[in-house]
């Protein structure tokens, strides 16, 4: 991840300084702070993250930020246990969800306000000290053996790769001397895909179903999503 880290420093720091040379009286730094909800198009709830970047304007219509964003991981899977009396036999998972990355935007010509470009990072999973959590619904204790047998249940570490498209609204702009304050709507479709993780389990085991009919569980494989922030930026 370190690798990773670096290369898309310097891939910035090179766009950044070939810029420059092109309008060195336009460049400058800023510091963003964003907030906003994480959609998961998959296995996880939509969550709350934060994002801090460190932009460079590179000219009147380029900017390039290093970023990194963090939030909390939440999934659940729930079958009917059918053997005796019915009752919902419930799996939880808990975690952290961590980007660092490289964003390049491009304000648009005609409509100043817009800005789009395009994002590249790496994606980090883990979960927390007490995941996965297992509940039943008729209060008995759960555990790995009702989702496919002892030890079937993953682990939730795992990274990625992550591309994305992006798309940057700017509400509300002021300069007061060299400081430049910007208030703005940051979005992005994110593509992350990520190695086969069985964090549910493998199969819903605890079911009248012959063995070969019971309903297997699909593992996790992506953490592709869609990330709404209000941003401010605070340009020097």
């Amino acid at each position: 991840m370190r690798k990773a880290k670096l290369s898309l420093l310097a891939v910035a720091l090179f766009t950044a300084f070939a810029g420059k040379t092109l309008a060195a009286d336009r460049a400058g730094v800023g510091l963003e702070w964003g907030m906003g909800p994480v959609i998961q198009m998959g296995d996880f709830d939509m969550k709350i993250g934060q994002t801090f970047a460190v932009n460079w304007q590179v000219n009147e219509q380029v900017r390039v930020s290093i970023f990194g964003e963090q939030a909390p991981v939440r999934g659940e899977y729930t079958y009917s246990n059918d053997i005796g009396t019915p009752f919902d036999q419930g799996i939880q998972v808990n975690g952290n969800y961590a980007l660092s990355g490289m964003r390049i935007m491009h304000q648009l010509p005609i409509l100043k306000i817009l800005d789009v470009g395009f994002e590249l990072g790496v994606v980090s999973l883990n979960d927390t000290a007490s995941s996965p959590m297992y509940h039943n619904s008729n209060g008995t204790n759960g555990s790995d053996v009702d989702f496919g047998g002892a030890g079937a249940v993953d682990g939730l570490n795992a990274t990625g790769a992550l591309e994305g498209l992006a798309v940057r609204v700017a509400l509300f702009k002021a300069e007061s001397g060299t400081v430049t304050t910007e208030l703005g709507v940051n979005a992005a479709l994110r593509f992350v895909q990520l190695p086969d993780t069985y964090v549910f389990g493998t199969q819903e085991t605890t079911t009248t179903k012959p063995a070969a009919e019971k309903v297997g569980i699909d593992a996790v494989t992506s953490y592709n999503n869609i990330a709404l922030q209000v941003a401010l930026n605070v340009g020097f």
